[in-house]
């Protein structure tokens, strides 16, 4: 399951979160913890699956559950990428904003 190993990296790389608002910086962080607490559901569930004597499931059974499982995974890894490149992209624009501010107040000698 490397996928999932690879959710909490994306979020792990969001930096500049202080130049965001309050509000915003709270909607990611649950985001966040939404995102990390189902994947380790599926993780907790994989390995009940894949544990002798956890789970008593026929082989079919056991093939379902981990297609299924590896399905989750892979649609919230794809959700992840995709929530990581719009926050990086609000992170660019915002530091955009900031600097064309900046620029403009110096033209006009604003402090």
């Amino acid at each position: 399951m490397a996928d999932a190993q690879l959710i909490p990296r994306c979020f792990d790389r969001l930096n500049g979160l202080s130049t965001l608002d309050q509000e915003t910086q709270d909607f990611i962080r649950r985001v966040t913890m939404a995102v990390l607490d189902d994947t380790d559901k599926d993780l907790s569930e994989l390995e009940m699956v894949m544990t002798d004597g956890k789970a008593q499931l026929s082989d079919d059974e056991r093939i379902k559950r981990l297609d299924n499982i590896y399905a989750r995974v892979k649609d919230r890894l794809g959700f992840t990428q995709s929530f990581f490149n719009g926050v990086r992209l609000l992170l660019v624009q915002r530091a955009n904003t900031l600097n064309d501010l900046n620029t403009l107040k110096s033209i006009y000698g604003i402090n």
